[in-house]
């Protein structure tokens, strides 16, 4: 039999004039391992922080037992000043949970339990963040993009320790495989409501495209109603009755519902299918690189020539150096030794798209989510007059909905000059046609 742990009823949210959730409502069941997906910028985020009393609903309640314990996980965690790994991590736990929590750390490739948070990289603070949630045993598990910054073999780890894990889960995130492996039901926020499915993703995309063509036949009845109501009226029908009345305000309403159904079927969020090139005749040649800060060597003297049409995956553990690669290639670092030879025209995406002086229709950038920024980046590209010879992507599909991934998957399919990509979203490496690989070590 179902055993409820928590329940989400009737909630709204706004902010402004944008409702995000509207008279939702989700039962959290015994052994639920669920995903949330949706377009950036639909709420994913904002029902996560409800749901773990982070933030609070504009209407409706969250409805759990006394015992239930929830844990959760943001996309950015918050840290006090001074404060090192392993307090971080421990912070309100009883000491006795030191091995599990250094043994966590050692998995997602932290070994350093005395440094800084506020000395280590964006990637290994939302690593260091992921273990904090993890050490101690929790009801349900609230997770916001667990996978970004995680190599391939830490996320293999975690999807197995998910799957161990007993209580329930609720989870955003990119990662198709991930959700497919570790999820039985997967929840949809589209319109500001949730339709839930109970399947894995694959599962879910066939019943998406069950419900869709349903919705349609239903449109499609409703348009056949609303053509013969029209005629009605055009005859001259004179609101003498009640009824007559009744009758012209059904078909107000009808209308209003045809008009959201036919909002909801239109899924288009950028169509950069105009992209095209135009081809330079340059490569970018590394000669010798070397580069080394705060007294350790990322790269030692790299040499390799990029060849037109290349398409190259930098690959490694995390600090390797991937990222530093790739911003030495874009001219956006130094090296400190060696010689470089690119072209003009390249375009560079990196983890974290800058966002400060821009404004993204009303709101300035830096308000965007890590998601609208990435999106905002190939919104840029699209309008460019130019478009670049190459290709430079730096976890590109980081915090992006997966329908986003889709379109920029297909639009660097579509491209045909040089890519060089550091991705640990293997879906999307596999679809843009990577062939070669650089392991920085």
């Amino acid at each position: 039999f179902i055993v409820n742990i928590l329940n989400v009823e009737k909630v709204s949210k706004a902010f402004g004039e944008k409702v995000l959730l509207d008279n939702v409502t989700l039962g959290i069941n015994k052994g639920d391992k669920i995903g949330i997906i949706g377009v950036n910028g639909t709420g994913k985020s904002t029902l996560l922080k409800i749901i773990a009393g982070i933030e609070e609903p504009d209407e409706g309640n969250i409805i759990k037992g006394r015992k239930v314990t929830v844990t959760y996980l943001a996309q950015s965690p918050d840290y006090i000043k001074d404060e090192n790994v392993l307090s971080y991590v421990l912070r309100g736990k009883d000491s006795s949970n030191e091995p599990k929590a250094k043994e966590i750390l050692n998995k997602l490739g932290i070994d350093v339990y005395d440094a800084p948070m506020d000395k280590l990289s964006g990637g290994q603070k939302k690593r260091v963040a992921l273990a904090k949630v993890l050490v101690e045993p929790t009801e349900v598990l609230i997770l916001d993009e667990p996978t970004n910054h995680l190599d391939n073999d830490m996320v293999v780890w975690l999807e197995r320790y998910i799957k161990a894990f007993k209580g329930e889960l609720l989870m955003v995130t990119h990662d198709r495989y991930f959700l497919d492996n570790v999820t039985n039901k997967i929840v949809e926020i589209d319109h500001a409501d949730l339709y839930s499915y109970d399947s894995n993703y694959s599962g879910f995309l066939e019943l998406k495209t069950e419900r869709e063509q349903m919705e349609r036949a239903t449109e499609a009845k409703r348009q056949n109603t609303l053509r013969r109501e029209l005629e009605w009226i055009r005859r001259g029908c004179q609101a003498r009755s009640t009824k007559q009345q009744a009758r012209i305000d059904r078909f107000e309403d009808m209308k209003e519902a045809s008009r959201q159904a036919r909002a909801k079927f239109d899924k288009s969020l950028m169509d950069m299918s105009s992209v095209s090139r135009r081809l330079g005749r340059k490569t970018i040649e590394l000669n010798n690189i070397t580069k080394a800060y705060n007294g350790h060597t990322y790269i030692n003297d790299f040499t390799y020539i990029f060849l037109r049409d290349d398409r190259i995956g930098i690959i490694g553990s995390n600090g390797c150096g991937k990222s530093t690669l790739l911003q030495i290639i874009a001219g956006q670092l130094s090296p400190s030794s060696g010689v470089i030879v690119r072209p003009d025209d390249l375009y560079y995406i990196p983890e974290q798209y800058p966002g400060t002086g821009l404004r993204f229709q009303t709101r300035t950038c830096r308000k965007l989510s890590g998601g609208e920024k990435m999106r905002l980046a190939f919104c840029c590209l699209m309008i460019s007059n130019n478009t670049p010879d190459m290709f430079i992507l730096d976890e590109p599909t980081n915090n992006l909905d997966i329908q986003s991934i889709e379109i920029i998957t297909a639009t660097i399919k579509n491209y045909t000059g040089t890519v060089i990509a550091i991705s640990h979203d293997d879906y999307f490496i596999q679809e843009i046609g990577i062939e070669q690989r650089i392991l920085l070590s």
